[in-house]
């Protein structure tokens, strides 16, 4: 039996939560795009369940809501045969293609991506690593100050990643604004190399703040709407709506590169 087909057989089971966490496992390093849209969809369902917990939508809204959800994950699963018949399991249960290996650069390399954040906001910034995890593995490779290493020269390796990024997120919130450092060394160089065009500026609004007189307040924000992260109702969401943002920046950076 294929892994959509076992999938199927668990929803007719009545065990969809199971099944989206396994089809997100089974996504992570073979599809983006579809594991962005089922980790979507794994928060809406933690968002029904705490709903139904706490008795604050109708049981006709709570079944609306589940039907959709295995209605998507259905969808995705036609989209999982498709992947399964273009790229048999290896035997270590993997799906690469022929003469592609785990880690490896793309042809035409890895995105460098910088984020700039302040130390109040390290929470955001760790959980925002975790919804990169399949770009990470495929696409980027992430760098913020807690990997600088013992010895090195804090100031200089700061400036040399940023002067490497290809994409550069301002982790923006009250703290971030408040930061001298930021604003003397980090902000300078990333809003330079954005307007030469070598770099990709992107504010990620974290918490409310007055930023929209800031100099990089006329670059497109994310998450959609610019609304601050920690006023979503599921924060989950929220970084689901950054990561696939993030995504859609890489692929035109790759297409430019093409050119």
């Amino acid at each position: 039996m294929s892994f959509s087909d076992k999938m199927r057989q668990l929803i007719s089971q009545g065990k969809t939560e199971a099944a989206l966490d396994q089809t997100a496992q089974w996504l992570q390093g073979r599809d983006n795009d579809l594991s962005n849209t089922l980790l979507l969809l794994q928060s809406q369902w933690n968002q029904n369940k705490r709903n139904e917990r706490m008795g604050i939508v109708s049981h006709q809204e709570l079944s609306i809501t589940t039907n959709r959800i295995i209605h998507s994950l259905l969808s995705i699963l036609n989209d999982v045969e498709d992947l399964e018949r273009s790229a048999p399991e290896t035997q270590e249960g993997g799906n690469r293609k022929a003469g592609q290996e785990p880690g490896n650069a793309a042809a035409d390399g890895r995105i460098q991506v910088f984020i700039s954040y302040a130390r109040k906001d390290r929470p955001f910034v760790d959980k925002l690593k975790v919804h990169l995890a399949t770009l990470r593995r495929q696409e980027i490779d992430q760098w913020e100050d807690s990997e600088i290493l013992p010895g090195a020269a804090w100031n200089e390796e700061i400036e040399r990643k940023l002067k490497e990024a290809h994409i550069i997120l301002l982790m923006i919130s009250p703290d971030f604004l408040n930061s001298e450092f930021i604003y003397r060394y980090e902000l300078p160089i990333a809003l330079k190399r954005h307007r030469e065009g070598n770099a990709v500026v992107i504010p990620v609004i974290l918490r409310p703040s007055l930023w929209d007189t800031e100099e990089f307040a006329g670059i497109q924000a994310m998450p959609r709407g610019a609304r601050p992260i920690s006023q979503w109702e599921d924060e989950d969401e929220a970084f689901v709506d950054v990561a696939g943002g993030l995504r859609r920046v890489i692929m035109s950076i790759r297409e430019g590169r093409r050119k």
